[in-house]
C-alpha cells in the first residue's frame, strides 16, 4: 500500500497532514493556479507534492507571534 507521501498527487487535506502548513495557505497556493485538477465544483483540488514542497520551502513562511511583553 502507497503512503500519501509516495503519490505524487494528494488532496487539500493530505497536504496539510504532511506539510504541516495551515489549509488556510494551502487553499491559497491552489487558487494561484499552481493545481493539476479541479474535481467536484472546485472543492476538492489535486495538488502536485512536489510543487506543494517546492512552495512549502522557498515561498511559505509563517507569521512570527510577537509576545506580548508586560511592563514591569
Amino acid at each position: 500500500m502507497k503512503k500519501a507521501f509516495d503519490e505524487e498527487i494528494i488532496v487539500v487535506a493530505e497536504a496539510v497532514k504532511l506539510t504541516g502548513i495551515p489549509k488556510s495557505s494551502i487553499t491559497k497556493f491552489c487558487r494561484e493556479d499552481r493545481i493539476l485538477s479541479r474535481l467536484a465544483d472546485g472543492k476538492i483540488w489535486l495538488i502536485d507534492r512536489k510543487s506543494l514542497f517546492e512552495f512549502q520551502k522557498k515561498d511559505y513562511h509563517p507569521r512570527l507571534r510577537r509576545r506580548k511583553v508586560k511592563p514591569s
